[in-house]
């Protein structure tokens, strides 16, 4: 291992942001989307994982297809397959159906 090497990454310290975070959901914190591994109170310390496949909520009434981008909701709530003022998190791993609550994100650990 190169000696400058510090951490792989795949799991991040943060502070918990207004509002608190909730183990397992997905959060934007500063330019990264996070899976919070605990829940906690605004202001504690936090591991977020910033890859991996998850189940996350998505919109029921959408069908994205496997592959497809995966957006995370400005308002942080839900996972959908629309581009338009939500953040790219990464990509659907399955197909997912109209009514489904559920859906399959691998996150793709860059900034957004």
């Amino acid at each position: 291992m190169a000696k400058n090497f510090v951490q792989h990454g795949n799991t991040l310290t943060f502070t918990v942001p207004a509002d608190g975070v909730v183990s397992g959901m997905v959060y934007k914190i500063g330019t990264l989307a996070v899976i919070a591994d605990g829940t906690f109170a605004e202001g504690a310390e936090c591991e977020g994982h910033t890859v991996g496949v998850w189940d996350l909520p998505k919109v029921s009434s959408e069908t994205p297809t496997q592959f497809a981008k995966a957006y995370l909701k400005a308002d942080g709530t839900v996972v959908t397959n629309v581009a338009s003022g939500n953040t790219l998190i990464g990509v659907y791993t399955e197909a997912a159906a109209n009514g489904d609550l559920r859906c399959t994100v691998r996150l793709n650990g860059t900034a957004i």
